[in-house]
């Protein structure tokens, strides 16, 4: 070890040689506390996960991660990778930059459902 790590060792052990047993107790759970409440906090201040595209195909996964990692953005993959998650305030920015960026498959594909919806209800609706 160095010198320096050698003195700074040293002189921990001589200030801790002046504490009882229980005081160096009481000094561990206080610094264990401390870095409980900090890991907490840092997790409490970070902004939640939600779906970005939920039941994607693999190909389709692939490529948004692809431009997800290009752009430096946080995810999160579950469902076997078929679900991407990323931070909550980040989710309508990041689907408009997909969108531009062409990887727009899968919001073809609920548009496509929702019009397929809407005229099934609307021929529903019309009398016979």
């Amino acid at each position: 070890m160095s010198d320096a790590l050698q003195t700074a060792l040293g002189k921990a052990r001589s200030a801790m040689s002046g504490f009882t047993p229980g005081q160096i107790g009481v000094i561990g759970v206080a610094i264990a506390a401390l870095v409980a409440a900090g890991i907490f906090l840092s997790r409490m201040n970070a902004a939640p996960f939600t779906p970005l595209y939920s039941n994607l195909a693999s190909a389709d996964a692939a490529k948004v991660v692809q431009e997800l990692d290009a752009a430096g953005v946080a995810y999160q993959l579950e469902d076997g990778g078929n679900t991407i998650l990323v931070p909550q305030d980040k989710v309508y920015a990041e689907r408009i930059a997909l969108s531009l960026a062409g990887n727009d498959a899968r919001e073809r594909e609920v548009a496509s459902q929702r019009d397929a919806d809407a005229r099934f209800a609307f021929r529903r609706s019309q009398p016979p």
